[in-house]
């Protein structure tokens, strides 16, 4: 499997007076799951998920196992791992302001986007 990264990343800070100062940033992040695995078994033609070495669906065939041949689909067998992708996308802004010579006062506003989505 071969997961592909991107990560993009920039702040801002400003300072127009002795008594304010202005921030501001973001961020994009993603990330490409990007496989090809087929789970094949070219001994006996069956296609399905084995999990523990064979404990799911070895014996009863159906759960986790699809034989074309000798057996109807009759549920939702995996055949093949599910690439995810997904990116983020972060950014914020914000300001600080000394009001008296020991207290300040600041607000600052983020915004996440959180995109999922499985490849076909």
């Amino acid at each position: 499997m071969a997961i592909v990264t991107t990560l993009t990343q920039g702040t801002l800070v400003l300072q127009p007076t002795r008594d304010l100062s202005v921030r501001a940033g973001a961020k994009y992040y993603r990330e490409d799951y990007r496989n090809q695995y087929l789970m094949y078994n070219p001994q006996n033609g069956s296609y399905g998920y084995v999990a523990e070495n064979g404990a799911q669906g070895s014996i009863v065939t159906g759960p986790g196992i699809w034989n074309p041949v000798t057996y109807p689909v009759t549920t939702d067998v995996q055949v093949e791992s599910i690439p995810y992708s997904w990116q983020t996308i972060e950014a914020y802004g914000g300001a600080d302001w000394k009001f008296s010579p020991h207290d300040t006062v600041g607000l600052t506003y983020t915004f996440d986007h959180t995109a999922r989505r499985i490849e076909k």
